[in-house]
């Protein structure tokens, strides 16, 4: 697995054009299929790039 593939949550908030507060509701909603925590629960959101396409453009906006 390439790192280049690999998003932080700010990029993820980027590319779904949403705040990083918003991933972290999204990711704790079980909405961002194929986002991983690296450890605990403090830890880093992950996102495979290809998983980025699973997920609903603008979808917390659409309410």
């Amino acid at each position: 697995m390439k790192t280049e593939n690999i998003m932080t949550r700010k990029q993820i908030a980027h590319e779904l054009d949403v705040s990083e507060k918003t991933v972290s509701r999204l990711f704790k909603q079980g909405r961002l299929p194929g986002a991983y925590k690296l450890g605990g629960a403090t830890s880093a959101i992950r996102m495979k790039r290809a998983d980025l396409s699973r997920v609903g453009r603008n979808d917390e906006r659409k309410g």
